[in-house]
C-alpha cells in the first residue's frame, strides 16, 4: 500500500513524510440528489477536529466533495459503516458543484454494496426498478439518473436525461460486500487517463480511459452511519516520469528531461502552443500554421523549428501532430511550476 505511512502519519503511529498532508474537512460541502418518497437528502456532520464526517441519514444518493481538484493530488484514508442496513458506500471522483442538477454531469462512482438487492424506488423516478449486486464497483455517471439508475448501475431508455453505465468490478471484492463496524483503507491515484485504486493494500481497479477532471468526494445511497476518517494527499506523479505534478513541466505528459525550448515553463511534451510570439495560451490555428512550415524536417534544416518537436525525436512529423490535435483549443499543459499561462 503506497501510502501506509500517510495513514499511519495522520493517526499518530508514524513519521511525517514530504508531500503528505491531513485533509481537514472544514472547506468540504455536501449535495444530494432530489428526496423521493421515504429517502430524505443526507446529512453530514463534521467531527470537532474537522479531520472526519459521518453521514446519518438513509436516503437518496448523496456527496460530501472536497474543496480541491483530484487531479494532481492521490487520497487516501479509511471508512467503516455501522449496522442497520446493506447498501451503499463509496467514493466520487471528478463531481463538480451542481452536479446533482447538471444535465452535462460527468464523473465516477466508487461505490460498495453490502447484500445483493432488488426495489423500486417509484415516483419520481420514472424508470423500472432493478437489481443491487453486492460487491465494489466503479461506473461513469452522466447527465441526471434516477434512484433506480443509481441503484441497479444501468441507463434506462425511459430516462433520456442521464444514467449509470458501470465500467469495472474489483478484482477480489467485486462480488464480496463490506462488513459492519470494519476500518477500510481506501488509495486512489487519479489522472486523466488512468484510476488505480487499493483497498487494505490490494490493487482492486487500474483502469484506462478519459477521465473529467473535478473534486474528491465521498457518496452514500440508503446507507446510515457511515464515517469517513483519517484521510491525507500527497502530491502525485501522475505520469510516471519522477517529478511530482507540482514541480513538473507537464504534468500528465511523461518528460523527465523536462525539454522546454521556448522558456515559458510549459514543457515540449504538452506545449503545442508554438505561435505567435509570445504564446498566446491556446492551440490554435497559428499553431498549425507554424507546424507546417516545419513538417518533415529535421534538426539543422532551413525551415526547422525546435518548439514544434514536442517529442524531442529531432523531427517534426505525425507524431508531434498528434500531440497539436488532442489539445487543439484548449490551453497548453497542464504545468505544475508557474508558466506563462498561469501568471
Amino acid at each position: 500500500m503506497k501510502y501506509a505511512f500517510a495513514l499511519a502519519t495522520i493517526v499518530g503511529l508514524g513519521s511525517a513524510q514530504a508531500g503528505i498532508g491531513p485533509v481537514d474537512l472544514t472547506g468540504w460541502t455536501d449535495e444530494s440528489y432530489p428526496a423521493v418518497s421515504g429517502f430524505p437528502a443526507g446529512n453530514w456532520v463534521v467531527a470537532a477536529d474537522n479531520l472526519s464526517v459521518t453521514q446519518q441519514n438513509n436516503g437518496q444518493p448523496t456527496m460530501f466533495f472536497s474543496d480541491f481538484d483530484a487531479f494532481g493530488t492521490d487520497l487516501v484514508g479509511q471508512l467503516s459503516s455501522g449496522g442497520g442496513d446493506d447498501d451503499m458506500i463509496g467514493f466520487v471522483l471528478g463531481f463538480l458543484p451542481g452536479d446533482s442538477s447538471n444535465p452535462n454531469a460527468d464523473y465516477l462512482l466508487v461505490d460498495w454494496k453490502r447484500g445483493t438487492q432488488t426495489f423500486d424506488f417509484g415516483a419520481p423516478s420514472n424508470t423500472p426498478g432493478g437489481t443491487a449486486d453486492r460487491g465494489l464497483a466503479v461506473s461513469r455517471v452522466t447527465g441526471l439518473p434516477t434512484a433506480d439508475e443509481f441503484w441497479a448501475h444501468v441507463n434506462h431508455p425511459e430516462n433520456p436525461d442521464g444514467g449509470v453505465e458501470e465500467l469495472a468490478r474489483a478484482a477480489t471484492l467485486g462480488d464480496t460486500g463490506w462488513s459492519v463496524s470494519v476500518d477500510y483503507t481506501f488509495e486512489f491515484e487519479f489522472s486523466p487517463t488512468r484510476l488505480r485504486i487499493f483497498v487494505d493494500g490490494e490493487l482492486e481497479f487500474d483502469i484506462a480511459g478519459v477521465f473529467q477532471n473535478g473534486r474528491w468526494g465521498f457518496y452514500n445511497f440508503s446507507q446510515a452511519g457511515v464515517t469517513y476518517s483519517n484521510f491525507a494527499t500527497a502530491v502525485a506523479d501522475s505520469d510516471g516520469d519522477g517529478l511530482l505534478d507540482d514541480a513538473d513541466n507537464c504534468q500528465f505528459a511523461a518528460n523527465a528531461d523536462q525539454r522546454d525550448t521556448d522558456g515559458d515553463n510549459i514543457g515540449n511534451a504538452c506545449d503545442p502552443d508554438i505561435a505567435p510570439v509570445p504564446n498566446d495560451c491556446v492551440v490554435n490555428f497559428p499553431d498549425l500554421d507554424a507546424m507546417s512550415q516545419a513538417f518533415f524536417t529535421s534538426a539543422g534544416d532551413i525551415n526547422w523549428n525546435e518548439d514544434a518537436d514536442f517529442n524531442g525525436d529531432d523531427t517534426v512529423n505525425f507524431l508531434d501532430l498528434d500531440l497539436m490535435s488532442d489539445l487543439f483549443f484548449l490551453p497548453p499543459g497542464p504545468s505544475g511550476v508557474i508558466n506563462n499561462c498561469s501568471i
